[in-house]
């Protein structure tokens, strides 16, 4: 009978323990689209921060130009650096153990454009180095951007915790153990003139563009022209660092420009840019059937009539293998462990003149870091 009742209980554990909701480490959010995360979310709006955080979302939207020269992160973070920074110092912590105490220690307060470099060996080592970018640090939270984290050139605007930013950096096999070193921005650089910048990858059916904060001005003035060369005309007056034109139309290209106006009335202009809108961007999970079948699946795009599938060998190059109307696709040689990417875009009636930027990659063995 006691024999029966211990079988009994190690039976009902072994159950329970098996039911049991397996913990697993959620990645932080990651703001693709460059209109989800800017300066104004985290700074007063027309704030010297907010406005060079949304400028530098504006101009480091993808480093293809530079990926071919290696070095990426490093030399797309001291491009950024160079934006915010009139004076900036360097201190090194060779040794010193990147975990959350450490990295408050060090960075908590920290001005937006800090440079921050972590390794995988105890001394630097640029192969074996990574540099981010921090917006911000508080006692629990952190924003930061990183560059090229998923080989695909592209900045990723990213915000959570402490405990999720550095774990972040341990995941898996990118175990970053150690701080290097930073680069602290002692001041700010001022602009006499505004640095204006297009976030045209804004997918809600606006264009919008951003500028630097102009040493002097009380106020400014948005210019738009069809056309580079043409006529344009006052759309908005604002005293913040952004503007976003609501009545741009899909698929179009505008033209805009800045004037900062001081107290005296005086102008002071900024180049011109230009800016188009898009549809949203896809997002992009793979499902497993019985049989070996994969399916990719993708969220609904507003407005969007087809989505195109792109394909493509570890090493090779992107195809378009298919288009539907429907948000998955099929594919029964999609097998766990076979090294294919895929990505999907949206494209509107418009045709490419409104496709959207494309998903994240997405593999059978590898994900891009998608919420």
């Amino acid at each position: 009978m006691k024999r029966k009742f211990h079988l009994s209980v190690i039976l009902l554990i072994l159950i329970a323990f098996c039911a049991a909701p397996v913990q697993s480490y959620a990645l932080p959010p990651c703001h693709y689209e460059h209109n989800t995360y800017c300066g104004e979310d985290i700074y007063e709006p027309g704030s010297l921060e907010a406005s060079y955080v949304d400028y530098v979302q504006g101009v480091w939207k993808c480093d293809t130009r530079l990926a071919k020269k290696g070095a990426l992160c490093g030399r797309w973070s001291n491009s950024v650096r160079k934006t915010f920074s009139s004076s900036m110092k360097e201190i090194n912590y060779y040794g010193l153990r990147f975990n959350e105490k450490n990295f408050l220690a060090k960075c908590k307060g920290c001005k937006a454009g800090t440079k921050l470099v972590l390794g995988q060996a105890k001394y630097e080592n640029g192969t074996l180095s990574h540099a981010i970018i921090l917006f911000k640090v508080t006692a629990n939270e952190v924003w930061w951007a990183d560059c090229n984290w998923n080989h695909d050139n592209v900045v990723h605007y990213r915000h959570g915790t402490v405990k999720d930013f550095v774990n972040f950096y341990h995941y898996k096999k990118s175990k970053y153990s150690y701080l290097h070193f930073i680069v602290k921005i002692n001041s700010y650089r001022h602009y006499s003139t505004p640095k204006i910048a297009s976030a045209n990858t804004v997918t809600d059916g606006t264009a919008r563009v951003v500028w630097t904060k102009t040493s002097g001005a009380e106020k400014y003035r948005v210019y738009r022209s069809a056309s580079k060369g043409g006529e344009y005309s006052c759309v908005a007056e604002t005293d913040v660092c952004s503007y976003k034109d609501t009545a741009a139309e899909a698929g179009k290209t505008y033209y805009y420009k800045v004037a900062a106006v001081d107290k005296n009335g005086k102008s002071h202009w900024s180049g011109v840019v230009s800016a188009k809108t898009q549809l949203d961007r896809p997002h992009t999970s793979l499902k497993y059937a019985k049989g070996g079948k994969g399916t990719l699946v993708w969220n609904a795009v507003p407005q969007a009539d087809r989505y195109d599938i792109y394909r493509r060998p570890d090493s090779g190059k992107w195809k378009k293998i298919a288009s539907t109307t429907d948000t998955s696709y099929t594919n029964s040689k999609m097998k766990r462990g076979k090294k294919y990417w895929y990505k999907v875009m949206a494209v509107g009636s418009g045709g490419g003149s409104t496709a959207s930027e494309y998903s994240p990659w997405i593999t059978t063995t590898t994900y891009a870091w998608v919420p």
